[in-house]
């Protein structure tokens, strides 16, 4: 069975490859190209707005999770979620 690979359809080698084999070519600060920077566009998003914050009841007794807490009655806490969407 004839092999489906051939080395004839592979990519040829460019010139510049054969000239370059001998020695490494160097870069040139002529060669660098610099492209401009884009500038950001200002913030559609305003500089005040609300908070929306979700608190969650984690337990009466923060002693069952934390030993600093035991033996006292404070209730444990979660913040889940901070939405605020305005600009910094």
């Amino acid at each position: 069975m004839p092999s489906l690979f051939s080395l004839d359809k592979c990519a040829k080698k460019r010139p510049s490859d054969d000239a370059a084999e001998g020695k490494a070519k160097t870069i040139r600060a002529g060669d660098v190209v610099v492209e401009p920077l884009v500038s950001r566009l200002p913030s559609s998003r305003p500089t005040h707005g609300p908070v929306i914050v979700c608190i969650y009841k984690w337990t009466d007794n923060a002693g069952d999770v934390l030993p600093a807490y035991e033996g006292r009655k404070v209730a444990l806490y979660q913040i889940q979620d901070i939405i605020f969407t305005v600009r910094p």
